[in-house]
């Protein structure tokens, strides 16, 4: 396996790490820091005494102590055995707290509350891990080249530089939040819609409704389309020439695949839209035109759904913009009222989107 760019570093990486704040428990479990008679210790079992008030005071002066004391190691480790002998007493837990804290010594990251401190440093472990696990054939190449040394520390380093970089910007109180958010929406499998997430959690706490009603609007669609997508499925199998060019050729008629292809891009479009500081509306409607097309051209959807209409206003309808924020507001009040007249189909609409022939 060729040497990973430093892009496909960082789009595997901000995957892995959306997928560690959302399954703390694994995050957790993979460090293995807390541990009761040397089982790993889960996170629904310690969490409420990582949230103790008392727990949190000890370990409010252990950073106090940390902070005042001199660098010899032997005043470092009272400390730190200190606090381990009071967390094993309180909870019957043994905590290795010494190697959670080197991690925001190496990295100078701010240091919170005891909880937030477990779970960060766990996430970026865990973050780093997948990454290792996913990288592992260049590692084995790297490892095998005359300069074996170099290049897997170059890679090494790479994982750990980009999992630091994304977790700077995670927010505790939002971001996992914001992750279900987007999984919900269709788009958590996308690198770049996380990582504008990660940098504009604002901008997409002001959006989130607004793109989840337009999610809302393509599920109805594609539901309105099964019974199509159904009928078309149960004429192919009947027919022994259908089903056999479905067989060499699947994706000719794949109407479900066809409109999954539609759905993402259209979701992605209007959040790209949504998160883009110069938002125009007539671009959006450009592009959410286009896949429609290309859905139409695609399959054969008309064909088997004669009623179908253009989902396009709809969508467009769902956006919401501020009559003093945008000249294009009474485009989008137009679109508005085309989306509530209940014959607006796609032959009505031939001046923004053209049927393929």
């Amino acid at each position: 396996m060729p040497i990973p760019h430093s892009s496909e570093v960082q789009y595997q990486c901000l995957i892995f790490l959306k997928e560690a704040c959302l399954d703390f428990n694994e995050s957790l479990v993979c460090r293995e820091s807390i541990h009761c008679q040397d089982q790993v210790v889960d996170c629904d079992k310690v969490q409420p005494h990582l949230l103790d008030v008392n727990i949190e005071s000890k370990f409010q002066n252990l950073l106090s102590e940390l902070q005042q004391c001199s660098t010899t190691v032997e005043e470092e480790n009272n400390c730190y055995r200190k606090f381990e002998e009071f967390f094993l007493k309180k909870t019957n837990y043994t905590l290795d707290i010494r190697r959670v804290l080197a991690f925001f010594k190496n990295t100078h990251f701010p240091i919170h509350t005891l909880h937030q401190t477990l779970l960060l440093e766990a996430i970026h472990f865990n973050t780093v891990a997948k990454l290792t696990t996913f990288f592992n054939p260049a590692l084995i190449d790297a490892a095998n080249s005359e300069s074996e040394d170099s290049l897997c520390k170059v890679l090494q380093n790479q994982f750990r530089e980009a999992t630091i970089s994304h977790l700077s910007k995670l927010n505790f109180s939002y971001h996992p939040k914001a992750f279900k958010q987007l999984d919900k929406i269709g788009l958590g499998k996308l690198s770049s819609c996380i990582q504008e997430v990660l940098e504009k959690p604002q901008r997409f706490k002001s959006y989130h409704l607004t793109l989840k009603d337009v999610s809302d609007e393509l599920q109805q669609i594609c539901k309105n389309i099964q019974p199509h997508l159904s009928a078309q499925n149960l004429s192919a199998d009947s027919n022994s020439f259908l089903s056999l060019f479905r067989c060499f050729n699947p994706k000719a008629i794949d109407l479900e695949a066809c409109f999954n292809q539609y759905q993402l891009a259209s979701m992605q479009a209007v959040f790209n839209y949504a998160m883009s500081e110069e938002q125009s509306i007539e671009q959006l409607e450009s592009q959410l035109s286009q896949h429609e097309i290309e859905l139409l051209s695609t399959s054969n959807l008309k064909i088997n759904y004669p009623d179908f209409q253009s989902p396009c206003a709809r969508l467009l309808s769902k956006i919401n913009i501020q009559a003093n924020q945008s000249p294009s507001s009474q485009l989008l009040f137009t679109y508005q009222q085309q989306a509530e007249t209940p014959d607006f189909a796609i032959a009505e609409r031939k001046t923004y989107i053209p049927l393929p022939k």
